[in-house]
């Protein structure tokens, strides 16, 4: 691996060396260099939209005129998912470089609420800094707030006001009140908007979390709206106010997701909502109750499904599957086998499926899944117990059965005797060479998580070699 990464590095600088000399100066290029044979600008951009953050930044140091001709697009995404305090940093550098603002189009912050200690202070200096950031973002387009504490109105009032060309809006937060005059509610021009209330199990509020009527006004006046997701479910909430959402129609809507709760929305609204939009590639629907009742879609009803998440017993109801590929089911864990199947053998299109299986001795389960979706790309299966090394070999033997595999994860409940992750990727690859990606993720009960990523590339034509990603 070390040599892997010297002969990266080694032929970075060579690039470097040649590139560089197509962008010296004038007064120092000996001898001089053609026109013909100077690259235009446009299409050192062009180059450098293919390539990886860390190779654009290799291109960037070749020389300073190229550094200035690729700084839009190095800090055209900024992210900050990461933990707490590393965000806060990240954020601090920014603040002292005003003169790198403009060239932000996308900004995503969410501090870990996992890092130890859980500090609300850090979040605090982050929403600070971001409101005196906002007036030089005036190229932002998408921005992303996930995290325990909501965002003060003032924030929300500096990325208003400063930043016109907003689009995309994600918000995740634990909010206990909506303010019905909130600046947040007065965004126009969205064409995708978030709204995820995280639940606090173990802070109960004192009244009902009040939906605003100010809410549904927002997302019905922004009629260009192409992706909308809602998540506001929890056993105190009052979804009543959401009513009128149901009654809405964009005519642009590619994605909707929204989950069911206290049969609100009722199932023959969704329906009728259904109905209404038949440009929705992407469908969430993902009902918290005891008992579920059956949704009945009409004939004509999502032609141009292609992605949908939700439970077997409304895969099996959605009229249209010809098209659909991707699918996160939503039974956690499955608890109707041979349903599950039937509902699974419709779909003829389907390359990418994640899957809840409560226990990794459960081959049968998987084994009718392989059976009825022999050409999945993609397979996630999450299992809510540990996976010895002989589970899992009977795992990866049912995965043969899939020719077309070439991305695979595995989740787990962690268990040391289980062995490494190396000794899992290892396995899975014994009885399929041809997976070209391994995602493992072990999960703790005591609420931890750790993953590894390994990408598998073959060596013309020799043995398959792996790294992590």
């Amino acid at each position: 691996m070390a040599t892997g990464i010297q002969r990266r590095f080694s032929g970075a600088r060579s690039m470097g060396k040649r590139i560089s000399g197509l962008w010296l100066p004038k007064s120092s290029r000996t001898p001089e260099i053609p026109e013909s044979r100077v690259l235009p600008p446009d299409l050192f951009r062009e180059i450098a939209n293919h390539l990886t953050k860390q190779d654009m930044l290799v291109l960037s140091s070749c020389s300073s005129e190229l550094r200035s001709l690729l700084l839009p697009e190095i800090y055209a995404s900024i992210s900050g998912l990461c933990g707490s305090r590393a965000c806060s940093e990240k954020f601090d550098m920014l603040l002292t470089t005003p003169k790198l603002w403009v060239y932000i189009r996308k900004l995503e912050i969410g501090p870990d609420w996992l890092s130890w200690p859980i500090e609300e202070s850090v979040e605090l200096r982050v929403a600070s800094t971001l409101e005196k950031i906002f007036p030089g973002l005036t190229n932002l387009e998408t921005f992303t707030w996930c995290s325990i504490y909501p965002l003060q109105d003032t924030v929300w009032r500096a990325l208003r006001i400063s930043c016109p060309n907003l689009r995309n809006l994600s918000y995740t937060a634990q909010i206990r009140e909506f303010q019905p005059d909130s600046e947040l509610f007065k965004l126009r021009g969205l064409r995708q908007f978030s709204l995820c209330v995280k639940d606090n199990a173990k802070a109960p509020p004192a009244i009902e979390l009040d939906l605003p009527p100010q809410l549904c006004d927002m997302v019905l006046q922004n009629s260009d709206l192409e992706h909308l997701y809602l998540r506001l479910c929890s056993s105190y909430n009052n979804l009543h106010p959401l009513s009128r959402l149901m009654q809405g129609t964009w005519s642009k809507l590619q994605s909707f997701h929204i989950e069911i709760c206290s049969h609100h929305p009722a199932r023959d609204t969704i329906a009728a909502f259904l109905a209404l939009h038949p440009t929705i590639k992407s469908l969430s629907l993902l009902p918290h109750m005891a008992e579920i009742p059956p949704l009945s879609l009409g004939p004509d009803t999502l032609p141009r499904l292609e992605s949908f998440t939700g439970i077997s017993q409304h895969v099996a109801a959605l009229s249209h599957v010809d098209h659909l590929q991707s699918l996160i089911l939503g039974d956690s864990p499955i608890t109707d086998p041979s349903g599950v199947h039937a509902a699974l053998g419709r779909l003829t299109s389907l390359t990418s499926l994640s899957i809840i299986i409560a226990n990794a001795g459960d081959v049968s389960t998987l084994s009718g899944i392989v059976t009825v979706c022999s050409t999945l790309q993609s397979l996630d299966i999450s299992y809510q117990t540990p996976c010895s090394m002989k589970q899992l070999k009977a795992i990866a033997v049912e995965l043969k059965r899939l020719p077309l595999l070439r991305n695979f994860t595995l989740s787990k409940t962690y268990r040391l005797s289980d062995g490494t992750m190396l000794a899992a990727v290892l396995t899975l690859l014994e009885h399929n060479p041809g997976l070209r990606e391994i995602h493992i993720v072990w999960v703790s009960t005591k609420a931890w998580k750790q993953s590894g990523d390994y990408a598998i590339t073959s060596s013309l034509g020799a043995t398959s070699q792996f790294r992590s990603l």
